[in-house]
């Protein structure tokens, strides 16, 4: 990255406020905080979007980006492929249309209706569990559909094709939150236990490659120290989900 003095940043850019495209241009807080990087890494950034969420690491894997930024979750299944820089705490909700008409307020209530969640989601195998749990407590099993991305989910949600949606908490309240003369047609009915999807958003690179991955975490440290990085969190309104200091892989390396 530092011969080229380029980095290629992959996004899937329909995961606001992390990433979003707006009038042919894509921003949000991942974009921000790479740019900030960029400076102390000395180089500048090249974003390339990807499709899915779930072609992220493939690209990674096949060289076509030199880094993940994408509101991605740091899991040990995950880094049997990649090497993670923690940059943000996150943890689950669950998002249904206005009013709550099915009275959903946690997962056990999700038995026997429709829900919906991004491929890639890190609660999905824990969702399919509560799935087998609701059929042995004599209650029918939760329809989950697989969308290719965020707004693809909302916009069944929102058409009432599910009866509910869960994602991270932080991207949840973008949703939420209402734009100037707009009407949102969602809200979070509750938040998930941590086994659903607590973790942490992560810059990914290669595997093994810890050059990189140190040099990240040092650059992380030095806008968290100079406040930067407070007030990228700030102006996403993200300051619940900021992270004291750059860790690699959960602190497993320094």
């Amino acid at each position: 990255m530092r011969k080229t003095g380029v980095i290629r940043h992959g996004l899937q850019p329909g995961f606001p406020p992390f990433e979003q495209e707006v009038d042919g241009k894509i921003e949000g807080f991942d974009v921000e905080l790479m740019k900030a990087l960029a400076g102390p890494l000395g180089v500048r950034t090249e974003i390339v979007a990807i499709d899915s969420f779930a072609g992220l690491i493939p690209a990674l894997s096949a060289r076509r980006v030199d880094v993940i930024v994408s509101g991605m979750t740091d899991t040990a299944e995950r880094r049997e492929q990649v090497t993670f820089v923690n940059y943000f705490n996150n943890r689950g909700a669950i998002m249904v249309p206005s009013g709550n008409p099915k009275e959903i307020n946690e997962a056990t209530d999700l038995c026997g209706l429709d829900l919906a969640i991004e491929a890639g989601w890190i609660g999905e195998e824990r969702m399919r569990k509560q799935s087998q749990e609701c059929k042995k407590a004599g209650k029918s099993e939760i329809n989950i559909g697989t969308y290719p991305s965020a707004p693809e989910a909302v916009l069944a949600l929102r058409s009432k094709q599910v009866d509910a949606y869960t994602l991270g908490y932080a991207a949840a309240q973008s949703y939420v939150t209402p734009e100037k003369g707009k009407q949102v047609h969602v809200e979070i009915a509750g938040q998930l236990p941590d086994e659903f999807g607590r973790g942490q958003y992560s810059i990914g690179l290669a595997k093994g490659d810890l050059e990189s991955a140190r040099a990240f975490r040092d650059a992380l440290d030095k806008l968290i120290e100079e406040g930067t990085y407070q007030k990228l969190l700030e102006k996403y309104g993200l300051t619940e989900g900021a992270v004291e200091k750059a860790t690699i892989n959960g602190g497993e390396i320094e």
